[in-house]
């Protein structure tokens, strides 16, 4: 099967649910309600900025705290098809379908076709891609943008195409949202660990092509920072000055914990796998219930832990401003997390997987300067990191489809049915 043919087999079906939840809220006539905000205080009102100074626009300051190439490219689109924000909100439906494709198409890579639909459709139906697929917003686009990216550079043979891709894709995705510059980690790391397979000229050369890579993207946030005299907009720059958010790196545990039931049922032969190392998701699971109830990890609207079904299930049981419901989902997630990493290293895929961890820890870490710990923040690459673990475990085993067709697909059935309850009620 062809690289194109693989990318439809795997993007088809979750793009199918993507865009039957899509149409669901667009002739619902349904708004998300955070999404909605975003997209009428902050994106479109950057966007008819951009309009009005065509075709030179000021990015010296605007009403948004991201890079301006997301309303960039709706400028331009709404060009050729219209500028109303109705008709921008259904091209934003574009980069809703592209990540899932990358996504689905990159996970087609590493397993079965089939496999990797099942595997991506708990994103396709994620209320947040849904929200940006349907909105004027950025999530999408930077996530489409991110995930090329690290496709490229999990794909182990190297050549000057797929690095420039790469390159060109972190650029996009730092343009957008500036914070994205997380992504050098996971470039460089690859470099790193080509250059530890090969420590001759050619992984030296490897390394350096994989420096050249990130240098675009560092070059425009340097260009930002000057322009702004900061990280963001001197519109937003007051907001956003704060100190660490400890609770970042427990939350994103909690999260992956959700989750991760679904995508443990696909993992081959888990007896196995645990026999003789049980202590090792043990000692994982402790820290991450540290993680949680060392910092304050109350649900708490004004310190921004708020925002998404995580928060909620976080507030049924808390004790002293710590979350018990949120320690029990990190420990929980962390113990996953080292299950998979034994998962993986059985597999023979502990390369593109530490590029992942690298990818899920470094966009963690950039949350741990943001004021605000809502659900969307983490709840992309959470599923992009649990679809492509998956894939990298399942491999060409034959009984990949079956094992996919179960926990993914039911999650993916959940999230749906989340989404449905959600509009039809509110």
């Amino acid at each position: 099967m062809s690289a194109g043919a693989r990318v439809i087999s795997s993007a088809w079906a979750p793009v199918l649910v993507l865009l039957i939840l899509v149409a669901g809220i667009f002739l619902g006539d349904h708004l998300i309600s955070s999404h909605a905000y975003d997209q009428n205080h902050y994106h479109i009102q950057v966007i008819r900025q951009f309009e009005a100074q065509w075709p030179a626009p000021d990015f010296s300051d605007y009403a948004a705290a991201t890079g301006p190439l997301y309303h960039l490219v709706l400028v331009a689109l709404g060009e050729v098809f219209g500028n109303d924000l109705e008709t921008l909100r259904v091209l934003s439906v574009l980069f809703g379908i592209g990540l899932v494709v990358a996504v689905a198409g990159v996970a087609g890579r590493l397993t079965a076709p089939r496999a990797a639909a099942f595997l991506a459709m708990p994103l396709a139906a994620s209320i947040y891609v849904v929200g940006s697929a349907t909105h004027v917003h950025t999530d999408d686009f930077a996530w489409m943008a991110a995930s090329l990216c690290i496709g490229c550079v999990l794909v182990r043979k190297h050549c000057a195409p797929v690095l420039m891709a790469a390159s060109v894709a972190m650029l996009a995705a730092v343009a957008t949202r500036q914070n994205f510059i997380w992504l050098a980690g996971p470039v460089l790391l690859a470099g790193l660990l080509d250059l530890a397979r090969e420590r001759n000229s050619l992984g030296w050369k490897r390394l350096l092509a994989h420096v050249a890579v990130i240098l675009p993207s560092v070059g425009l946030l340097v260009t930002f920072v000057v322009l702004w005299g900061g990280l963001v907009p001197p519109h937003f720059q007051e907001f956003h000055v704060s100190g660490g958010n400890w609770i970042a790196p427990g939350y994103a545990l909690g999260l992956l914990g959700l989750y991760a039931p679904f995508f443990l049922l696909a993992v081959p032969e888990p007896r196995t796998l645990l026999r003789g190392r049980l202590l090792v998701p043990c000692l994982a699971a402790l820290v991450g219930a540290l993680l949680v109830l060392l910092p304050v990890s109350a649900p708490d609207v004004a310190a921004g832990r708020t925002g998404g079904p995580l928060w909620t299930l976080s507030g049924l049981w808390v004790v002293a401003d710590r979350s018990i419901p949120l320690a029990f989902f990190a420990a929980f997630g962390a113990g996953s997390l080292a299950f998979f990493g034994l998962a993986v290293f059985s597999a023979n895929a502990t390369r593109g997987w530490l590029i992942l961890l690298c990818a899920l820890a470094a966009t963690t870490v950039t949350q741990v300067a943001n004021v605000q710990t809502f659900q969307r923040y983490f709840d992309t690459p959470t599923l992009v990191f649990l679809c492509w673990t998956l894939a990298m475990i399942l491999g060409e085993r034959r009984e990949s489809v079956g094992k996919a067709s179960g926990g993914p697909a039911l999650l993916g059935v959940i999230l749906a049915s989340l989404l449905v309850v959600r509009m039809v009620g509110f």
